[in-house]
């Protein structure tokens, strides 16, 4: 992880006469916006229990992050296929209702996992999961990754937020245009090249991508 101040030098240039409060809300406000649609902080957490007669779990979360999407998750040494939520019903009749080895999961909420069906008994350090995550709100650090390797693609991104706000000193829809289409499009390339690392790559460039 990096600290939000070390981007500020970079980007004040870009909005002269921003406040370093306001500079920083923007890099963060970045920095989610980023994580959430290139997908590059992923973490597989440490395993932790399931319990018989529970079916969601909490989502674990790594210092100044908050989950956005599982990646993949495993029961028991079996990997789970996901579900959506309106498939449940007509795959798994009265589902709620039911006990046995989980076969699917759902994501009901950014921190929260439901099994399906319920574990009908406890297995130690039985649920493993890869998720991605974004930086919480008002974040003090980032991604190490967001300043290595997509530095300017951030910059973009935090001047793209402080122009647009409106009625501010430093205010220029023009500009702000500009900034968004240099983000979306910085996002759009860092998305393209993990994904095509997750896919075509070993598995240790799938690690360059993770935070630590």
């Amino acid at each position: 992880m990096i600290a939000v101040t070390t981007f500020e030098r970079f980007v004040l240039p870009k909005v002269p006469g921003a406040p370093g409060p306001a500079v920083r809300d923007a890099i963060v406000k970045a920095a989610q916006e980023f994580c959430k649609l290139a997908r590059i902080w992923q973490e597989t957490m440490p395993a932790f229990d399931a319990i018989a007669g529970q079916s969601t779990y909490a989502i674990p979360t790594p210092n100044y992050g908050v989950a956005h999407g599982i990646e993949w998750l495993r029961y028991d040494g079996t990997v789970l296929d996901p579900i959506a939520a309106h498939d449940i019903d007509r795959d798994f009749p009265e589902w709620w209702d039911r006990t046995g080895q989980p076969e699917c999961y759902l994501q009901l909420d950014a921190d929260v996992v439901q099994l399906v069906v319920t574990p009908e008994s406890n297995v130690g350090g039985g649920i493993v999961l890869r998720a991605t995550y974004m930086p919480e709100d008002f974040a003090d650090q980032v991604p190490t990754a967001l300043f290595t390797q997509f530095r300017e693609t951030m910059i973009h991104g935090a001047a793209y937020y402080l122009l647009e706000d409106p009625q501010k000193p430093w205010t220029n829809p023009e500009l702000a245009g500009y900034h968004r289409q240099q983000f979306r499009s910085g996002i759009g390339s860092a998305d393209a090249v993990i994904v095509r690392g997750f896919r075509g790559a070993p598995l240790r460039t799938r690690s360059r991508m993770r935070v630590n």
